[in-house]
């Protein structure tokens, strides 16, 4: 039996087991409930990476999408701007 597998039984039985296992192998273990995948637990330290990897990404797409904006807004003046704002903002309050 693959070692990075455990069933929601044995998971139930021997959390600390699978915590301790999780823990020394360093990688995901699969939790199987009904011979179907329900889960993957990560070690602590690899959420962490991929959390930080998730907010990069996310941060590089948001430059990305400020800097098209930037470029197709850059020849609109101040007053434009003033003018939109205020017409949403009479939009708001007649709503």
């Amino acid at each position: 039996m693959n070692t990075n597998i455990v069933s929601t039984t044995e998971l139930q039985r021997n959390i600390k087991d699978v915590l301790a296992r999780l823990n020394t192998l360093n990688e995901p273990i699969m939790v199987i409930r009904d011979s179907q995948l329900a889960a993957v637990m990560l070690p602590f330290a690899e959420f962490k990476r991929l959390s930080m990897l998730e907010k990069e990404v996310l941060k590089e797409k948001m430059e990305k999408i400020l800097l098209k904006m930037a470029k197709r807004n850059r020849n609109i003046s101040d007053k434009e701007i003033d003018a939109d704002i205020e017409q949403a903002r009479r939009a708001i309050r007649r709503s």
